[in-house]
């Protein structure tokens, strides 16, 4: 078994850069979503250090990846060889380069799946409607704190981006730490923190994985449902239009539901073929 594509998509976001990317093999597809910095800095010819190390780690992912590895494992080895050759060590904590990462993997006649951070995985079963979603939901109430000051800085006429940036460097305090939320970057054992499901690959039909930037098409402004998707009722570029559109006529509302008024997306869908 091979996974074919069904449809794909990459945007940028309110940069003219996009931090998010997806990695292809005949047996792995994953999504990548690099954490945007406390503040821009430029590094080795990329636009923020956060596009550095997506692009890096897919570049060392790519390269030595075989099949039926031990994803968690593969992920901190790749991980390990970019600190080893860019250590950083004038980087502060706060501005050390994070990345969240799904992924499915075929091993023999099984699908693994692995999370960790935001974004979301969906597995449709065969012969019926059910849809199964992995999703790491640790880091959600630390969105929802950010979502809330933005919230409260908008109603009270306050300076939003000093509001969002004391909140984010707060939320940073619990990153990769027990009772925290958990990313994949230079700090903690995150490779233990993966959240991690199997399945059967006769039971499985379709999958879709993205980026939190898709995902709100889903979740904070259900335009559609995963469904949509796996019965082609809507492509993936109607969808982005759907989302921009909707930013573009909200994000000024106070109770607009996400921080950024417009997010990198990714987002992949596929199936299995023999």
């Amino acid at each position: 078994m091979i996974f074919k594509i069904t449809d794909i998509i990459k945007d940028a976001g309110n940069g003219e850069w996009n931090e998010d990317d997806i990695i292809i093999t005949p047996d792995c597809i994953a999504v990548i979503d690099g954490a945007t910095s406390i503040k821009k800095i430029e590094f080795e010819g990329h636009e923020t250090y956060a596009k550095w190390l997506v692009q890096e780690f897919k570049k060392n992912f790519l390269a030595e990846y075989k099949s039926e590895c031990h994803i968690p494992s593969y992920v901190k080895q790749c991980i390990d060889t970019i600190i080893r050759k860019y250590p950083l060590p004038d980087i502060s904590f706060y501005q050390k380069p994070t990345f969240t990462f799904s992924a499915i993997q075929i091993v023999g006649s099984s699908l693994k799946c692995f999370t960790i951070g935001d974004c979301s995985i969906y597995i449709k079963e065969k012969n019926n409607s059910k849809i199964v979603t992995v999703y790491d939901k640790r880091v959600d109430k630390f969105s929802h704190r950010t979502l809330l000051q933005l919230q409260y800085a908008k109603r009270n006429n306050l300076d939003i981006e000093s509001h969002i940036r004391e909140t984010r460097i707060t939320n940073l305090n619990y990153r990769n730490k027990p009772d925290g939320f958990w990313v994949v970057g230079y700090d903690g054992n995150f490779e233990d923190e993966f959240i991690e499901k199997e399945f059967d690959i006769r039971h499985a039909d379709s999958f879709l994985i993205c980026s939190d930037g898709f995902n709100r098409a889903f979740r904070e402004f259900a335009l559609y449902t995963p469904m949509d998707f796996f019965t082609h009722k809507i492509n993936f570029k109607q969808a982005l239009d759907a989302i921009r559109k909707y930013e573009e006529a909200n994000h000024e509302a106070p109770d607009f539901p996400c921080v950024k008024r417009s997010d990198d997306v990714s987002a992949v869908l596929f199936t299995t073929v023999s």
